[in-house]
């Protein structure tokens, strides 16, 4: 009998925050382009070089969320061996029980975190896949007191189950058993 739970994430979340930010997108972009065509105080080259710098970022938030629509392994696992998040492109992978010194959340009004407490935050710091990356850890560890904090908003459950699931898992495989 497996004692693994896989939470998927919300599909249809992540394709209304694909459209969303491809609409943004594109808003921003024709706004900043066409402010920049109608001024007379600076360059219209430069309105267009930002207009497509934001549309580039756009596009590529748009594109990370697109990117968990289909994924079949986007989600949250939860088993004996650990906590495995695989839910964003900030995902930290396999937390091992071990490593996990407590389970906390933390809400407001546009989101609900489950925050993981780890031994070794810097282990997770220095294993980010960009510097980008990096200076958000490092504002969680600030913010939170670790680097690792899941938006729960993402998963296609509440808060209040997945604490309870892992409670359950941390209860029987976890340090503190």
């Amino acid at each position: 009998m497996s004692t693994s739970i896989f939470i998927p994430v919300n599909r249809k979340k992540m394709i209304f925050m694909t459209v969303l930010y491809a609409v943004l997108g594109l808003l921003v972009f024709m706004a900043v382009y066409l402010v920049g065509q109608e001024q007379n105080w600076m360059s219209p080259t430069i309105f267009t070089v930002i207009s497509f710098a934001f549309l580039v970022f756009f596009v590529v938030v748009s594109g990370t969320f697109a990117r968990y629509i289909k994924l079949e392994t986007a989600g949250l696992s939860i088993s004996q061996i650990g906590i495995d998040d695989q839910s964003s492109s900030i995902n930290f992978g396999l937390i091992k029980w071990q490593e996990i010194i407590g389970v906390t959340t933390h809400s407001t009004a546009s989101s609900k975190l489950l925050i993981v407490k780890v031994k070794k935050p810097n282990k997770y710091i220095e294993g980010a896949k960009n510097s980008a990356i990096k200076r958000l850890l490092n504002q969680n560890l600030t913010i939170y007191k670790t680097p690792v904090v899941i938006n729960v908003n993402v998963l296609s459950t509440n808060l209040a189950e997945l604490m309870e699931q892992i409670n359950r898992h941390a209860g029987k495989f976890g340090t503190n058993k």
